[in-house]
């Protein structure tokens, strides 16, 4: 924590201890006024700390975590842009603990504290927007499945296809080539001396009748 920032936190302690007064006239008064003076200059100088260094650096990684992982989403987009770690009063008094005196090494240990704290919350809108950015990619995974498996349908389809096509074109080469075996069996059982045999004998025949005429 800058140095800064911890002047602050410790006039803030100061501030907060329970023999803390201011003047003696008005004392109550002036001690209220000038303990939310304190606590709102203390939390307004963490925000903007934490607002320019470690808010802004987690903006940044988001948008770079989802350009890496080719993530197109104007949703997760402006989640990222919108990456807030809210710091409020109830941090800066949730980490005070009993003390007599503010010492250097009580502030030193209480602005570690509250800059674990702080350090936490930022963890915890790192995972919540990695939930919503693991969500997103559960469901383009998803659809990717979905579209793949319509291409494989189509793709099992076209096999299909293909495979009555080849069936067919089998049976068609199959029926082709029993046809022209059968062809020339049917060439190879008829002898040409066998027709010159059979005409022959038809004319003798022929002659036969003639002459019986």
């Amino acid at each position: 924590m800058p140095a800064a920032t911890r002047d602050l936190g410790k006039s803030f302690l100061e501030s907060a201890q329970p023999d803390f007064k201011m003047g003696l006239l008005f004392a109550k008064k002036k001690t209220d006024a000038e303990r939310e003076a304190r606590i709102k200059a203390f939390l307004s100088d963490l925000q903007e700390k934490v607002k320019t260094q470690l808010e802004w650096h987690l903006k940044e990684l988001a948008v770079k975590t989802l350009n890496q992982a080719e993530i197109h989403d104007s949703t997760l987009e402006s989640k990222a842009q919108a990456l807030q770690i809210e710091v409020t009063e109830s941090y800066i008094k949730n980490s005070l603990k009993p003390q007599v005196d503010i010492t250097g090494e009580y502030v030193l240990n209480y602005t570690n504290d509250l800059a674990s704290a702080i350090k936490k919350k930022a963890r915890d809108v790192s995972e919540g927007f990695l939930n919503d950015m693991v969500t997103v990619m559960d469901g383009m995974v998803e659809q990717q499945s979905i579209s793949i498996d319509k291409e494989l349908e189509g793709f099992s389809e076209f096999a299909e296809a293909l495979k009555v096509t080849a069936a067919m074109n089998a049976e068609i080469q199959y029926q082709t080539e029993r046809l022209e075996a059968i062809a020339h069996q049917t060439e190879s059982l008829v002898d040409e001396r066998d027709i010159d045999m059979l005409l022959t004998q038809w004319n003798e025949e022929e002659k036969i009748l003639q002459s019986k005429s």
